[in-house]
């Protein structure tokens, strides 16, 4: 699976460009914890559109904000960190960060228990098996601090393209 992504972000390059409504509420709602300080998990960052707009949108209050940002992808990531070097955002903003890094699909999530403010997932998690999912929504948790957000876009069932993939 993780070789279609490639495929993917070498054909296409620049894909995933819009921020669902979901996403760009996310940062109201984070910021009502009134920390100083945030940690946000992006799993299944692609390109890193959502973990580029959460940080823009969160270091605009005067706190800080790191992001992990996950992906399957090599060259979805590479992408991403072209954007974020081109941007100039981390300079500007210099209580941001955003480590983007690789993880392959099936592996979980290399941080300690309850290290996240908030957690994205959009667009990401219906692309596993349903026992890989159901791993995947633990190890969330597993992450997730207490009190902590979950952002979670996953396509309708309404969805045109809903039941046609390949299992």
């Amino acid at each position: 699976m993780d070789k279609d992504w490639e495929k993917i972000y070498d054909e296409l390059d620049m894909v995933q460009r819009d921020i669902v409504p979901v996403v760009r509420e996310f940062p109201d709602y984070l910021l009502q914890q009134g920390k100083q300080a945030y940690v946000v998990l992006d799993h299944g960052c692609g390109m890193g559109k959502n973990a580029f707009f959460l940080t823009e949108a969160m270091s605009r209050h005067g706190v800080d904000v790191t992001v992990d940002a996950l992906d399957a992808s090599q060259g979805a990531l590479s992408i991403f960190q072209k954007v974020i070097e081109k941007s100039g955002l981390l300079k500007e903003r210099p209580r941001a960060w955003i480590n983007p890094r690789l993880h392959k699909i099936g592996h979980l999530f290399p941080f300690d228990d309850r290290r996240f403010d908030g957690v994205l997932s959009v667009m990401a998690l219906q692309h596993g098996l349903t026992s890989q999912i159901q791993e995947w929504s633990n190890d969330i948790g597993r992450v997730l601090s207490d009190g902590g957000l979950l952002c979670l876009a996953v396509p309708s069932t309404e969805d045109p393209r809903y039941a046609t993939g390949e299992e």
